[in-house]
């Protein structure tokens, strides 16, 4: 095919994005014209798949303001008309869908039919677009479009909410390629940038408003109070004499280098400690793509650090203790398989409830452990008196309880802990977020106490597997030892950076665990309404029973309708006719409720 190519020849975002993919296109054996007014940053070279073609705008005394729709519409009627174009891909909708449209109407009348592809890539949208000056265009070119994509969902949404689109509209998402990235530590040479010891923060934009670069200073001036830094700013634009002015005024000159527009950027970022793009309002940076490809590219050569120094500290400052008092391990199944290992392996039972996680089972006959098992009360409640006198290598506590997701006050757990401070009481505490008291706030009275939680429930990352246990720093050092006998580096780096941005993100984790209290609270009442029997929850779950009705026939109708609770078998005693439902969206659990009312 032949393809004409219209975009901005802007160092980075669309600019980029077109001239790559017209750069891919080509390696696959078509023609592709690129049409605007300077050769793409990235289009190193031309060949015979590769052409550019140069929009010229005439100076006319008649125009305070060059017609550049009229250049490029003449122009791309020309290119068009000379190379047999057979598709248009315009990146933005204004000017270029519109100058294309002209241009098509113009071919039209020769008996030529071209169609267009309009790309969206955001400030066409978000920003000039939606100016009232320029809507009506912007609704006009996009609706004349053959054919509509844009970079992400929520421009798509932005789109549809701003203008009167009637076209479908496609999303296709900014990409790079990454094996690109994969070649360039060998070039990654901090010291032809920064001094050894100077962390270097980078930015790379357009330099206009909408990327922040007052924005981007001032966070590099409060950095470069407490941490010596170098700021590398790549890129060009008319917010740079304004930049280069503030610098001057906090004597910053020296700390700053100004790079202009460069092909190197991946070189660069791949230098990086820190990438800034605080940008006002636009999709997805392709810049911060990139960012992201060298730190994974580049850094998982390297293995993580085994002590996870960076997440302890991070733990150890949530929790208001000591970096000794904590350990991190893949996911908290790992913690708790370590802890059954290494203190409740004696010939001793242990001690944990008859109704909770099956796994503990599982575990203690995988370290020829006895199970001692504690029964609830008819309540489902775990008796602190019933700990008393025992015999065991260790207690476990599972608090909130699960499946029941009832919680253990803390003067229980204290109980507990005063009945058995020979052994080890471990505290799992998986869904402590969600309502229960965490006993956390008791490690530093007793020295035989261990809590263990995890980052799969409440801060929702169950997939980057880490678990943490909190106690006594002998403990812990119990815990690295078995660690380090058979796996020193359990976290992986990008796990590591992960679990610490979640830690540190204390407001999402309160918003998240208030959103879903407040869903759980509303589903009791639905659930109740229907005549269910609830069990008092302290997690992001509630377990449930109806008198009337079998829990496994539920199971069975809810399942035929896209919808999973967990039945545990009509063979279990107590547990039968209970089904453990998961607190979901608040449109998840209101289809849940009109699914019960139809059985």
């Amino acid at each position: 095919m032949k393809i004409g190519v219209v975009c901005y020849p802007t160092f980075g975002g669309s600019g980029v994005v077109a001239t790559e993919l017209g750069i891919e296109l080509s390696k696959k054996g078509h023609e592709v014209h690129f049409i605007t007014y300077s050769q793409p940053v990235r289009l190193d070279a031309l060949s015979s798949n590769l052409h550019y073609h140069e929009v010229n705008v005439p100076d006319y005394p008649l125009f305070k303001y060059e017609p550049y729709e009229l250049a490029l519409s003449s122009k791309l009627f020309d290119v068009i008309s000379k190379y047999k174009i057979d598709v248009l891909h315009v990146h933005y909708a204004i000017p270029h869908a519109y100058a294309a449209y002209m241009a098509k109407k113009i071919l039209n009348e020769n008996g030529y039919n071209i169609p267009i592809i309009t790309t969206l890539h955001g400030t066409d949208i978000t920003l000039v677009g939606n100016h009232p000056f320029y809507k009506p265009a912007v609704t006009f070119s996009i609706n004349k479009s053959d054919i509509v994509t844009c970079v992400s969902k929520s421009l798509m949404e932005d789109t549809r909410e701003f203008f009167g689109i009637t076209r479908e509209i496609k999303v296709i998402p900014n990409f790079i390629d990454i094996d690109k990235y994969d070649k360039k530590h060998n070039l990654c040479e901090r010291n032809m940038i920064a001094d050894g010891d100077e962390k270097i923060i980078v930015h790379v934009s357009n330099f206009r408003p909408l990327k922040r670069i007052q924005n981007v200073l001032e966070i590099f001036k409060k950095i470069n109070e407490k941490i010596n830094s170098k700021l590398i700013m790549v890129g060009d634009g008319p917010d740079k004499k304004k930049a280069k002015e503030f610098l001057r005024k906090h004597d910053l000159r020296n700390k700053v280098i100004f790079l202009g527009k460069t092909n190197q950027v991946d070189e660069i970022l791949c230098s990086s400690d820190l990438f800034l793009l605080p940008s006002e309002k636009e999709s997805f940076g392709l810049a911060a793509l990139e960012a992201m490809a060298l730190e994974v590219s580049e850094r998982l050569r390297l293995y993580p650090d085994p002590n996870c120094v960076t997440l302890k500290n991070a733990l150890a400052k949530s929790y208001q203790l000591e970096a000794n008092q904590v350990f991190v391990g893949n996911g908290s199944d790992e913690v708790l398989a370590l802890a059954f290992m290494g203190y409740f392996a004696g010939g001793k039972p242990l001690a944990f409830a008859d109704i909770t996680y099956s796994f503990y089972k599982v575990y203690a006959g995988l370290y020829s452990i006895e199970p001692k098992l504690i029964p609830l009360n008819e309540s489902f409640d775990i008796v602190p008196a019933d700990y008393n006198n025992l015999d065991v290598s260790g207690v476990v506590i599972t608090n909130p309880n699960a499946p029941t997701g009832k919680a253990l006050p803390l003067v229980d757990i204290e109980t507990i802990l005063k009945a058995n401070p020979d052994v080890v009481v471990l505290v799992d505490e998986a869904y402590v977020d969600f309502g229960a008291q965490s006993a956390v706030s008791l490690i530093n009275q007793y020295p035989n106490l261990l809590v263990v939680q995890t980052l799969s429930k409440s801060r929702a990352l169950a997939g980057i597997r880490v678990g943490y246990a909190l106690g006594h720093p002998d403990l812990i050092e119990g815990l690295e030892r078995l660690k380090n006998s058979f796996n020193s580096y359990p976290i992986d780096r990008v796990a590591l950076a992960g679990a610490t941005a979640a830690v540190l993100d204390e407001a999402y984790l309160k918003e998240i665990c208030d959103k879903t209290i407040a869903t759980r609270e509303q589903s009791v009442k639905d659930l109740e309404a229907l005549g269910f029997s609830i069990i008092p929850s302290a997690t992001n779950f509630v377990f449930a029973t109806h008198p009337d009705k079998d829990a496994e026939q539920i199971y069975l109708a809810l399942k035929e309708r896209g919808i999973l609770v967990r039945f545990f078998g009509s063979n279990k005693a107590r547990i039968g006719n209970y089904l453990r439902i998961t607190i979901g969206t608040d449109d998840e659990m209101a289809s849940l409720t009109a699914a019960l009312k139809t059985l």
